[in-house]
């Protein structure tokens, strides 16, 4: 049975053992559990997509195994127009490629740990787009507020405690103001959080030994990666986070660019700033890694180090990652 989610209603396409096509209707997202559980399909299949580890965990539950299928993979296979119809044969075909690697359905907690971090990392996004309007509309009236958020919080109050300009922009200011602490507040939620659940998960707790990993990575590392053994070995994984050059070869010239910015991008994200900060402590530092790393800031340029750790990050974090127990 191949399923197309949706929010209201859902496309489900229902074939026999030799791929034919036994019924296609839409039904209401409600009622999908019970046509599965009356139809009591071998196999689903469904795009990795909302809602799709929730519906996993429920048609597991139901005995049924489930396949979640990257949505790169179901696009290139789609015939036709973009419809729910052809989207549902599209997942089909998919399925059928022979180096198929499946999505790993999500618990809930990895799902939980997720909304965490996309959550406060919208809230941030948020907070530095008012943070910079703030500074737009001041510049207008003559007041230059330096850049960074601690730097902005320490000059504007001083500003308004010798605010000598006109009332009306005050109030806007003194607007602004409470709603960026609104958003302090809601942040530091999240950052609480994040951070007991980084003091007190071992595998979190090991990944931090690691440089340039923090609570917020190692967080996004154990959310991001339900099965660590899924990847053959830590370059794999490296790969999947798009942290290895792209490559365009043929004819046997090989040709390497920048890296393929694939797989998790707030991870590879994370990874790279992670890789700054350990570069910017390095010459601090005589460990292996701390000189490893700024002989590559030497020989690349501060950038291409940078990226550099973060791949000797991701996969000394594999490594940690797949030798806790399960």
């Amino acid at each position: 049975m191949s399923v197309d989610l949706a929010k209201n209603f859902i496309q489900v396409l229902a074939l026999d053992q030799f791929g034919k096509e036994v019924f296609s209707r839409k039904v209401s997202t409600p009622k999908l559990k019970e046509l599965v559980q009356t139809r009591g399909p071998q196999k689903v299949l469904m795009e990795a997509c909302s809602t799709a580890h929730y519906w996993g965990r429920e048609f597991e539950k139901l005995g049924i195994e489930v396949v979640l299928i990257p949505p790169q993979l179901v696009t290139a296979m789609r015939v036709g127009d973009k419809n729910d119809a052809n989207d549902c044969w599209a997942i089909f075909e998919a399925s059928s490629r022979p180096k198929l690697k499946p999505v790993r359905i999500k618990s809930e907690e990895h799902q939980l740990l997720q909304t965490w971090l996309r959550r406060r990392d919208s809230l941030v996004a948020e907070r530095t787009e008012r943070v910079n309007a703030i500074r737009s509309y001041l510049a207008e009236a003559g007041y230059w507020i330096p850049k960074g958020i601690y730097k902005f919080r320490k000059v504007v109050v001083e500003l308004l405690q010798q605010w000598s300009g006109n009332v009306r922009l005050r109030e806007i200011l003194e607007n602004d103001l409470e709603g960026l602490k609104h958003l302090a507040s809601q942040i530091r939620f999240f950052d609480e959080k994040i951070n007991h659940y980084a003091k007190t998960n071992p595998t979190c707790i090991a990944l931090q030994k690691l440089g340039g990993i923090g609570p917020i990575t190692a967080v996004a590392l154990v959310a991001a990666v339900v099965q660590p053994k899924d990847f053959k070995n830590g370059r794999w994984f490296a790969a999947y986070l798009g942290l290895v050059p792209r490559q365009n070869s043929t004819g046997g010239k090989t040709k390497l660019y920048g890296i393929g910015k694939d797989g998790n991008a707030h991870l590879r994200r994370l990874l790279i700033h992670g890789g700054r900060s350990l570069i910017w402590s390095a010459p601090k530092k005589q460990d292996a890694v701390s000189q490893w790393a700024l002989r590559k800031k030497i020989e690349k340029g501060f950038n291409k180090a940078s990226v550099a750790v973060a791949n000797k990050n991701a996969r000394m974090a594999w490594a940690v990652m797949a030798q806790m127990p399960a």
